[in-house]
């Protein structure tokens, strides 16, 4: 039981930090959306 501890814990720790790289990529993406919804706004109150 003790020797699979150790492995699980990286199992779950490269996991989490895979899960965590997408999350990261994810709010860049929205982030960049927002900007862009932002510019047409502004665009259109110009115009």
């Amino acid at each position: 039981m003790r020797a699979h501890k150790p492995y699980n814990l990286l199992k779950v720790f490269s996991n989490s930090s895979y899960n965590f790289t997408k999350l990261k990529q994810e709010i860049i993406r929205l982030k960049a959306q927002e900007q862009e919804l932002a510019l047409q706004v502004g665009n259109e109150k110009r115009s």
